[in-house]
């Protein structure tokens, strides 16, 4: 073995008590040589001193001296010798191996080096190893094939019985299902002859029946009819007597309905003489009330002039007074002032319009208004008013603020109104009158009415409009998605944009142009998310979604079937 050789010196019949001893352990063998060697070796320090002797050969590295050292007996002057044989030797090998890489370089280089080596580095006796070598893996080869050859036609024998058991197994199970088909087809038929017979057994008897209930029904009615005409000759005679009573209770009436309306009608002349009374008092204690709201009003609106003359710088102050004089100069031409009334040409502010719906304290005669129609108001082109207002979607009752600006000071007779959207100038839901500042905002609940609102910035007490609001949504939004499932049934997919889900929330099928009231069919949504229609006839059709028991929709789609 190789790592053997290296104790030859030790001798053949040595090593191999050795290895005989260790059970052919070439590891264990080895260690017990190296302790025979090692035996009359010299100290590290003699090593190394003979190492450094033979430092022109030290690319071969220090094993490889160190064993060439101990092959001749730690004799400097004989490995040198040592090393051109083993050069040449290693040269021989490396020839050897090339030859046989030229002839079996399919079995692999490490395979030829063992075969080499098992031949003690013999040519001739390792070709013919290799011969050997080949020749067995090529009867392994073909023992494969054949074993392979011979598990496939097993298979295919075993896939073939297979194959046939199972068609006898499904003849027989086909067998089988026959025979209890023909038997259930017998009980059928049998259960069909039963059933024939006991319907005809109950058609009789039903005829049996109805014969005797027509023979006690002609019985019954020959009786009532015997029981009738005992009736009716009593009801007669019974007739006769109640209308001798009713004439005597008429004359009787007629009597003392007259005695009722004489009493009546001297109650009436005393009523009327009460409220007349009564009406007297009211009116002196309404014009009482009257005159003192007209005081009222007429002190709280010279408080406000006084709070507001406060307010205003001189500026102001003057162009007010400029005003004044240019109103006392037109009074006195008599088509320069119009009275309080509702044409095309005048509007009214809110504060008239609730004084005269009766929602302020005072008369509206008491309050000197000055009627502006929209072309005595015209927008400088240098001002600029803005207005906004936030969220752009609320729920119902949710606060929404507004915020404006104003590049001058405004009056305190500007003001902001709420309406819905698309509504006329004197439509508004809720208003508010503005500080004499800016800017400014104030927060409103959001109305309980789903829709999109605004809100519009008028100047001066009027309804001339200078700047509007974004829309801001009210309520929940929906998007309906439809799918046509066949020429008579669609289905609606429901998705929830914005708002709280209510149980209240409903869909319904309209012909397109129709209002929200004239719906075909609704349903529901009840937390479904789908509903399906059956459509009545071909056209175009709209669907709709509503969020309350209302018809303010805030979704649709439209489909054309």
């Amino acid at each position: 073995m190789d790592e053997l050789r290296q104790y030859a010196d030790l001798g053949a019949s040595t090593i191999r008590d050795v290895l005989n001893q260790v059970d052919q352990d070439p590891e264990k063998a080895s260690e017990i040589l190296r302790g025979f060697t090692t035996a009359h070796e010299p100290s590290e320090e003699e090593i190394n001193r003979k190492l450094q002797q033979l430092q022109q050969y030290a690319h071969l590295g220090n094993d490889v001296l160190r064993k060439l050292l101990r092959e001749k007996d730690w004799n400097v002057e004989d490995v040198p010798v040592a090393i051109v044989a083993m050069q040449a030797r290693s040269d021989e090998e490396e020839r050897k191996i090339r030859e046989l890489e030229m002839n079996f370089g399919d079995i692999g280089k490490d395979k030829l080096v063992q075969v080499l080596q098992q031949n003690n580095w013999n040519l001739e006796k390792s070709v013919l190893s290799l011969f050997e070598f080949k020749q067995e893996q090529e009867r392994a080869k073909r023992n494969v094939v054949v074993k392979e050859e011979r598990n496939r036609i097993a298979a295919q024998e075993e896939q073939k019985r297979a194959l046939e058991e199972q068609k006898r197994a499904l003849e027989e199970q086909k067998r089988i299902a026959q025979r209890k088909e023909d038997e259930r087809k017998r009980e059928k038929e049998i259960e069909e002859k039963k059933r024939f017979a006991l319907e005809e057994k109950k058609r009789i008897t039903a005829e049996l029946e109805e014969k005797k209930r027509v023979t006690a029904e002609l019985e019954e009615k020959k009786r009532i009819t015997a029981e009738l005409e005992e009736k009716k000759r009593f009801a007669i005679e019974e007739k006769k007597r109640i209308t001798a009573e009713l004439e005597e209770k008429k004359r009787n009436a007629e009597k003392d309905l007259e005695a009722q309306r004489r009493l009546e009608e001297q109650r009436r002349i005393a009523a009327e003489k009460e409220l007349e009374d009564q009406r007297r008092q009211l009116e002196a204690q309404r014009r009482l009330v009257e005159e003192q709201r007209r005081i009222a009003a007429q002190k709280e609106l010279e408080d406000q002039r006084r709070q507001l003359e406060a307010r205003l710088d001189q500026q102001r102050i003057a162009a007010l007074e400029e005003k004044l004089r240019i109103l006392e100069d037109e009074k006195k031409e008599p088509i320069t002032r119009r009275p309080m009334i509702d044409s095309l040409d005048f509007i009214k502010p809110p504060s008239e319009k609730l004084i005269a719906q009766g929602q302020l304290n005072i008369e509206a005669s008491t309050t000197d208004f000055i009627l502006i129609s929209p072309e005595s108001q015209p927008k400088p082109q240098d001002l600029v008013v803005k207005i906004k207002a936030e969220p752009d979607h609320a729920d119902y009752g949710e606060r929404i603020t507004y915020h404006w600006e104003h590049s001058a000071l405004p009056t305190t007779n500007d003001w902001i109104g709420l309406y819905r959207e698309g509504s006329l100038d004197k439509e508004y839901l809720s208003f508010q009158w503005l500080d004499p500042a800016k800017s400014g905002s104030f927060t409103v609940s959001a109305p309980a009415t789903p829709g999109t609102y605004v809100f519009k910035y008028f100047v001066n007490k009027s309804y001339v409009c200078w700047a509007v609001s974004n829309p801001i949504k009210v309520g929940a939004s929906f998007n309906l998605t439809p799918t046509i499932l066949s020429s008579s049934e669609v289905s609606i997919r429901v998705e929830q944009l914005f708002g709280k889900p209510s149980s209240s929330s409903w869909v319904a099928l309209y012909e397109a142009g129709k209002d929200n009231r004239s719906y075909v069919e609704y349903y529901y949504l009840e937390g479904k998310q789908q509903v399906s229609f059956k459509i009545p006839k071909s056209g175009k059709w709209e669907f709709r979604a509503f969020h309350l028991k209302g018809y303010d929709h805030t979704g649709s789609c439209f489909v054309d079937i």
